[in-house]
């Protein structure tokens, strides 16, 4: 009886020991880490540009407003220039509003105004670089014609033998044609240089003669005051 209530004991015992073990709760299994890009450095999400509340992003949120800071200070300029009869400034004004904003119905109005006034048929409305181009060159068909004339009337000096005014004729010549480098003058500024070293060869003989005759009248004096004096 003792060795069949031992039997029991540690029958329940071993019961007792495999539901404990059976109802321990198993390790949680680790989370998945992120992987991560070759060398270690994990991704950057670019950042979002900063939205404006009306639309668009901030920075062109910002250019439209300086777009339409200049467009305004263009009109003013060009009204200003317009009421004091430059017409000419004031169409470059208009154009370059225009360039910013072509569909500025303001700009466009003003600007085939102007041109009436100018004189200009309707529908020749260019850009501000096409007029840029034009006022080129007329500038320097203006300064060719400058110094051909200026090259005339040295010619005509030099005929005279108004030798120093032929000279600073050809040097205002010659300091248009250096400060307009860029120019296509052809052989205009061969001919100006030419000129100018034939002026001056011409002066430096005139001059020399000029000191020859005075001084030969200096000593015709001399020789006619000593025969006074011998005389007397």
């Amino acid at each position: 009886m003792a060795l069949e209530n031992s039997r029991l004991l540690a029958a329940s015992l071993t019961a007792a020991v495999l539901g404990a073990a059976c109802s321990t709760p198993t390790e949680a299994t680790p989370a998945p880490q992120p992987q991560q890009p070759a060398g270690g450095i994990a991704a950057e999400t670019p950042a979002a540009k900063p939205q404006d509340p009306q639309g668009g992003t901030l920075e062109e949120r910002v250019r439209d407003e300086r777009t339409k800071a200049l467009v305004a200070q263009y009109l003013r300029n060009a009204q200003g220039l317009r009421s004091n009869g430059d017409l000419g400034a004031a169409e470059l004004e208009l154009l370059r509003a225009k360039e910013l904003a072509p569909g500025n119905d303001e700009v466009i109005t003003l600007l085939r105004a102007v041109h009436a006034e100018q004189g200009k048929p309707l529908g020749t409305i260019g850009t501000y670089a096409d007029q840029m181009a034009k006022l080129r060159e007329i500038g320097e068909e203006r300064a060719r014609t400058s110094v051909q004339t200026q090259l005339q009337r040295a010619e005509q000096m030099s005929a005279e033998r108004n030798f120093a005014g032929a000279i600073e004729e050809l040097r205002v010549a010659t300091l248009t044609i250096e400060t307009k480098d860029e120019m296509e003058w052809g052989n205009l500024r061969q001919q100006v240089d030419a000129a100018k070293k034939e002026a001056e060869t011409r002066y430096d003989e005139q001059q020399r003669q000029s000191q020859a005759e005075l001084n030969a009248k200096q000593a015709e004096e001399l020789r006619r005051q000593f025969a006074e004096r011998e005389a007397r």
